[in-house]
Parts: C-alpha cells; sequence; structure tokens
C-alpha cells in the first residue's frame, strides 16, 4: 500500500477480504507483490488499512512521506475516515509550505 501511495500519489485505504492467515498471505504476494518471506513475518491480525500522502512543499507532485495505519477491526476506515484524514494531510502540506520547510 504505500508503495501504491508514492508512486500514485493518492490516499488508499484498503479492507481485506480473506479470512484466513494463509489466503492473506496469498494475497499479499500476489496483489501487492511482498514476497512470501515478507508476507509471512507481518501480523495476520490486521483487518484495515489506510495510506494518506504528504507532499514536498516545493513539488505537489512528489511524496516526501506517508501516513499508514491499520486496525483490526474490519470496517474501520469507513466512508468519512479516509476524507477527514486527508484534509488532515492537507494541513500538514499547508503547514510544510508556509514555514518554508524542505526535506
Amino acid at each position: 500500500m504505500i508503495g501504491n501511495v508514492v508512486a500514485d500519489g493518492a490516499g488508499y485505504t484498503y479492507k481485506r477480504l480473506a479470512r484466513t492467515t494463509q489466503s492473506f498471505r496469498k494475497a499479499l504476494v500476489s496483489d501487492f507483490g511482498y514476497s512470501p518471506e515478507e508476507a509471512a513475518a507481518l501480523r495476520d491480525d490486521r483487518w484495515s488499512y489506510l495510506g494518506l500522502p504528504i507532499f514536498d512543499p516545493g513539488d505537489d507532485q512528489t511524496v516526501i512521506a506517508v501516513i499508514y495505519m491499520d486496525s483490526s477491526e474490519p470496517d474501520f476506515f469507513d466512508d468519512d475516515v479516509p476524507d477527514r484524514l486527508e484534509r488532515i494531510t492537507e494541513g500538514i502540506n499547508d503547514y510544510l509550505k508556509r514555514r518554508g520547510i524542505r526535506v
């Protein structure tokens, strides 16, 4: 997910559909490019995921950081949460610009 956020410069949410640990790890490999070893090392009790970009203040196209969250609740990031968090990241981006902070 973090790679997708950086590559696309857009926020993402993901709701895990795989009910078993084995099918979850298979989805990580096939859908997200994890190696089998990387997938095996991850916690299997996460069900909802969210990633939001933070942009370079001097270049609104370059992602310099990602805010990443996950939850053990299946529907934790409902339709309203990403919108609210996106407004927060916009505020962070505006703050960085006003302060002239360069990374």
